[in-house]
């Protein structure tokens, strides 16, 4: 799938950047939350920056094992350019960024934050308002 940017298109697909964009960052925080709770060190997340190819390799290093891994590795593979580059936040100078069907992106995601939430205990803390 091709998104137009939004200073060549009259409608539809510029809703679509801000998608992309938390996308990329819901993927990215998510790696880190895992990395984080395997107790490495906060600077290992600032070396990866907004790589999700690394932050996904590291998350694996972790421990961390995708259910889907196949589905996961084509999320990662989709976003990771467009993301590095933060094309949805800084629009680029091209008049088309290829994506993922954002069905599929928001589908993927979700069982990716689930996988996350079920096999790597991210909300533990020392926090005791209840939340």
């Amino acid at each position: 799938m091709k998104l137009l940017l939004p200073s060549l298109i009259a409608g539809d697909q510029a809703p679509a950047m801000p998608f992309y964009l938390l996308a990329g960052f819901a993927v990215e925080l998510a790696f880190k939350a895992v990395i984080l709770r395997s107790g490495r060190d906060e600077s290992v997340l600032r070396k990866a920056g907004h790589r999700l190819d690394d932050c996904y390799k590291l998350a694996q290093e972790s421990g961390f094992q995708p259910t889907d891994r196949e589905s996961t590795d084509r999320l990662v593979a989709g976003l990771s350019q467009s993301h590095r580059e933060l094309s949805f936040r800084y629009v680029p100078d091209v008049e088309v960024i290829t994506v993922i069907n954002p069905v599929r992106v928001s589908t993927v995601l979700a069982a990716l934050l689930n996988d996350i939430e079920h096999k790597v205990d991210v909300w533990q803390d020392n926090d005791t308002d209840g939340i």
